[in-house]
């Protein structure tokens, strides 16, 4: 979505949406990539003046999800998508930019046994089969941070009463805070890792190192 009057494009993309695109702008030619990124910059306030921080790789990310009592967001266009995202934003005052919107096959999350806390919304979803739009944000690397805990409160509060759906127009379903842990480095990636230190020998008789022998080590 363009807007001529400030000159800014805005727009939700979804998986479907990956790839490069060429537009064109008052006759300039510009190329825009839509790529899938992980989560792991940590979600400030919007009242907060902190420079959000950013989870390591090695790191476990503490991430929040909200799910809508509605079908996939792909049956929404793209004005609808960028006004869902603000007006969850502001309604948790959280920066819209730190906020996903995406669709996902999702089972009851409320029981989730990787789930630290969990909540009903009031809206039950009746198939939980078929493709859900949620809202995801990271809220700490492992531990919740401190800043959190008044948005989940809220988060808890208003998804039951049913005060956040109100104000976004869309049931809720449920929510949940759960921890994705990192990858396990492959096992040809860990071997690559580790140096192989030689021992030298002691010299033989002609004065020459056993090292000198023509040993060698290979890059792998």
């Amino acid at each position: 979505m363009y807007n001529s009057k400030d000159n800014t494009l805005q727009g939700v993309p979804t998986a479907k949406d990956i790839g490069t695109y060429i537009l064109s702008v008052d006759g300039d030619l510009f190329a825009l990539t839509v790529t899938h990124n992980a989560l792991r910059e940590i979600a400030e306030p919007s009242n907060s003046d902190h420079k959000p921080s950013v989870c390591k790789p090695e790191d476990s990310v503490t991430e929040v999800k909200v799910v809508l009592n509605s079908g996939s967001i792909n049956s929404l266009d793209a004005q609808s998508r960028s006004k869902l995202i603000k007006d969850f934003s502001r309604y948790l005052s959280l920066h819209d930019s730190h906020i996903t919107l995406r669709s996902e096959n999702v089972a009851d999350l409320s029981e989730s046994a990787q789930a630290l806390v969990s909540g009903l919304g009031d809206k039950k979803k009746k198939n939980l089969s078929e493709l859900s739009s949620l809202f995801t944000w990271v809220v700490g690397c492992g531990t919740v941070k401190s800043h959190q805990m008044n948005i989940l409160e809220k988060l808890e509060t208003s998804a039951k009463d049913g005060s956040l759906s109100k104000a976004l127009g869309h049931g809720v379903s449920n929510w949940h805070v759960s921890i994705a842990k990192p990858s396990a480095p492959s096992k040809r990636r860990l071997k690559r890792q580790v140096g192989v230190t030689l021992t030298p020998k002691p010299t033989d008789p002609t004065g020459e190192s056993a090292m000198g022998k023509g040993l060698w080590r290979s890059s792998d």
